[in-house]
């Protein structure tokens, strides 16, 4: 009978260490990462560069896709917005390591610079729309 009220104790303070380490370690859990967003204004949108870039938006995320069909994918870690008159620049930061690479600059809503991913192309950004279609009065009946 002791020998048995001593192995209980044991497994008696097995768990009760169990328990302690349980409720320490779900005391201690992480925070989840700072999701930042995409301004509004931006998020769902693509964009076309005459060259033949695209650059498309999604809530947290840019995406390029070169001429040559490669595409990459690029998680926003940061904002900034310069108000000044007639002129609102958002400034969108994808590499806090190095705040002069991997950023997206629009001016007034529209996508004025982009240096991401090796592409740095300034102005010459159109809204692309791929559901629009342009009607060619050429080839009517």
């Amino acid at each position: 009978m002791k020998r048995m009220i001593k192995h209980l104790t044991g497994f008696g303070s097995i768990i009760a260490i169990s328990a302690i380490m349980a409720c320490f370690l779900a005391a201690c859990e992480q925070e989840p990462e700072l999701v930042i967003e995409i301004p509004t204004e931006l998020q769902n949108t693509v964009w076309l560069h005459r060259d033949g870039d695209f650059l498309s938006f999604d809530i947290t995320n840019a995406a390029i896709k070169e001429s040559l069909g490669i595409e990459k994918k690029y998680m926003l870690k940061e904002t900034s917005f310069v108000n000044g008159g007639n002129v609102n620049l958002t400034i969108l930061y994808f590499n806090l390591d190095n705040k002069l690479i991997d950023t997206i600059t629009c001016r007034n809503g529209i996508v004025n610079i982009v240096n991401l991913g090796g592409i740095n192309k300034a102005d010459n950004w159109v809204f692309y729309d791929p559901h629009e279609f342009v009607e060619d009065e050429t080839f009517e009946e």
